[in-house]
């Protein structure tokens, strides 16, 4: 049972030890203490069902780091039995409330420690929840109990453009973020570290599309030979020389690095995705794109390879190139004048593609 909170409790005249289910009883009355909150009665029972959960929960509150929205999604954590909740409160009218979103308001209420226990109302008449002026523009982040993990925490603040100790303050705008329904997320949550943070962050928070594009490419150099290693050591005991001669090769230039990150994390769908924008930029014109087109097809069996994902691969490497390097002897993203609308296009699949490397799949 889930007790109220003294404020809660008193605002609407009932005895010490009554619980939320006999608050949301009240229908329309219990609207009106939270401000309009919960006004419907299908609204009222979704709430009434989700205290089945809420003890599972800690919630916390932050500000939003970059443009205001307002939604609701789930992150699934493979390894959990419970998603993360994350609720954008956009301004202090919820233009569509997302009985989702409202769940988390009330779950916040409910909490005594929570901050805004300080923002009830009392004027002239009855005492009333005052969340609407506090939570514009917040986010609230519902963690499952059982995950504690400050890397964790932090990877969410990163994911999500939420300012956090650890990550500079820079302005940041949405990406991909700012429109999914919701992420599952595969593997341990413990091991994603400092530096991936930072440069997830950094790479959601970047808005120069060429930036972006390389920022979002930093994230697989990152992975590159932790993902090697890995599989090294995998292997290692099972027959050494194999696994030192697959190793020698994953480690012979950047390309097949990619390519074996690609393999091991079943990342081609992801490939085949950029390539069919990469075709759409050639079918367009776009003068950028064939010239890069034109460089990649210098590797022939790559260019060539019968699996196109891998001919994705090798464009996918080309575009870091032509950001990173500013010689004469390559293209140079700088020399076209619709290079930042092929970066434009391409940015979703490329999130998609670092999004994977993380274990992170978007919906």
């Amino acid at each position: 049972m889930v007790v109220l909170t003294q404020m809660m409790r008193e605002s609407v005249g009932l005895d010490e030890g009554a619980s939320a289910a006999d608050f949301l009883a009240l229908g329309e009355d219990a609207s009106a203490v939270l401000d309009g909150l919960l006004s419907s009665d299908e609204s009222r029972a979704a709430a009434l069902q989700s205290l089945e959960r809420i003890n599972d929960y800690r919630i916390e509150i932050f500000e939003q780091g970059g443009s205001v929205q307002e939604k609701f999604l789930e992150l699934i954590v493979a390894d959990s039995n419970l998603p993360v909740l994350i609720g954008f409160v956009g301004s202090d009218r919820l233009i569509e409330p997302v009985t989702g979103l409202e769940n988390l308001i009330f779950w916040s209420l409910l909490d005594s420690d929570s901050p805004l226990q300080g923002t009830w109302i009392e004027d002239e008449g009855p005492c009333y929840a005052g969340w609407r002026p506090f939570l514009s523009g917040k986010v609230l982040v519902a963690f499952p109990a059982s995950i504690v993990a400050e890397s964790f925490r932090r990877l969410i603040c990163a994911l999500f453009s939420i300012p956090h100790v650890e990550l500079a303050g820079v302005r940041a705008v949405n990406g991909l973020m700012g429109s999914v329904s919701g992420i599952t997320l595969s593997g341990d949550v413990n091991r994603y570290s400092p530096t991936q943070a930072r440069l997830i962050f950094e790479a959601v928070s970047e808005t120069n599309p060429k930036w972006r594009c390389l920022s979002f490419y930093r994230i697989l150099e990152n992975a590159y030979l932790s993902n090697i290693q890995s599989i090294l050591n995998d292997s290692f005991h099972f027959d050494a020389k194999t696994a030192l001669t697959i190793a020698q090769k994953s480690v012979s230039s950047e390309v097949q690095q990619l390519i074996t990150l690609a393999e091991s994390l079943s990342m081609q769908a992801q490939f085949l995705a950029f390539n069919v924008a990469i075709e759409d930029l050639l079918t367009a014109g776009n003068k950028y794109i064939k010239a890069l087109d034109k460089s990649a097809s210098d590797d022939r069996d790559l260019y060539g390879h019968r699996e196109i994902w891998r001919k994705a691969v090798l464009r996918f490497y080309k575009l870091r190139c032509s950001i990173a390097h500013g010689g004469t002897s390559s293209v140079i993203y700088e020399q076209f004048s619709d290079a930042n609308s092929a970066a434009i296009t391409l940015l979703p699949s490329m999130e998609r593609i670092a999004y994977r490397s993380l274990g992170l799949e978007l919906r």
